[in-house]
């Protein structure tokens, strides 16, 4: 079924939610997901709907606040993926994402080395995926559909490399 939580997520080890349907974590006073600095991965999953996290009220708050030294970020949606915060939708090391980033719309990594789409995961990119680091690096296992922009710290295109059979398309 779906998953909804109001207010905040904490987990000093690993955090994992998987909905069936659509899941969402929305905080309004701070950061909606955060961790200590010995989590490794936080993975959230929307096997049939949207993943949306937000985290507003503070000009310090993330969506999903990790460690960029070591944690981990898996998002994944079958339907949109609108994660939000004040100062930036997430902050780890890497991320690995999958579902659609709608039009108008902008996923900001802060501190994040890497994308990747994993081996059979499709990532439709409509929006702005910005990786707030320095050159950034886009990984494609799996299939990326490209509409949109893919930038690093310097507002410049990442340009994507494909691996293990990905497949990158752009629509028209």
């Amino acid at each position: 079924d779906a998953i909804s939580v109001t207010g905040s997520m904490y987990g000093k080890g690993n955090i994992t939610a998987t909905a069936g349907k659509s899941l969402n974590i929305t905080n309004t006073s701070g950061t909606a997901v955060s961790t200590s600095s010995s989590c490794n991965e936080v993975s959230l999953a929307a096997q049939n709907g949207d993943l949306t996290v937000s985290g507003t009220g503070t000009n310090y708050a993330y969506g999903i606040d990790g460690d960029d030294s070591k944690t981990v970020l898996k998002l994944h949606a079958s339907g949109n993926v609108l994660v939000t915060g004040t100062k930036a939708s997430v902050h780890g090391k890497t991320l690995e994402l999958s579902g659609t980033i709608p039009e108008n719309s902008t996923l900001t990594a802060y501190w994040v080395d890497s994308l990747t789409v994993p081996a059979g995961k499709a990532l439709i990119n409509n929006g702005t995926i910005k990786l707030d680091k320095y050159p950034g690096a886009v990984t494609v296992s799996g299939t990326l559909t490209n509409t949109g922009s893919i930038i690093n710290s310097q507002n410049a295109t990442i340009q994507p490399k494909v691996t293990e059979g990905g497949v990158i398309t752009v629509k028209a």
